[in-house]
């Protein structure tokens, strides 16, 4: 099976859970470079200062927001990554994060209750299999 296709069937699968799941190792990887980018005292504007910008460019950007920049393209470049996490872990959490999210996304109308399965597996509809003409 094709990744886009596993990656459809976890989507169908666990749904709102996957995008929880991965929107938080997403904002854990964000914050984790940029700590890391903070606290290992890595000069950003130095380095953008060894190529060539304006001088007016590198003084207009706070030491800050250069780290935050940094934090988000190393973050974007870790997206497959990612990815791979939560697919890893949806089996793990994917069933209980619904059962958490699910009944409120419902209450808000955000969501629509999934309707009963009959006996045949399919919702609502008699299957009677083919008939001969």
């Amino acid at each position: 099976m094709a990744i886009v296709q596993k990656l459809k069937e976890y989507g169908k699968n666990y749904g709102v859970a996957w995008f929880v799941v991965n929107q938080t190792v997403g904002w854990i990887t964000y914050f984790a470079i940029y700590f890391f980018l903070v606290f290992s005292n890595i000069n950003i504007l130095g380095y953008l200062s060894q190529f060539s910008y304006t001088k007016s460019i590198v003084d207009a950007i706070s030491p800050t927001a250069g780290n935050l920049a940094v934090a988000f393209a190393l973050n974007r470049l870790g997206t497959p990554f990612r990815i791979l996490i939560t697919t890893a872990l949806m089996p793990y959490f994917g069933e209980s994060i619904n059962d958490f999210v699910n009944p409120y996304l419902i209450k808000w109308g955000l969501f629509t209750v999934p309707p009963e399965k009959d006996d045949d597996g399919f919702p609502g509809v008699e299957f009677e299999g083919k008939k001969n003409k």
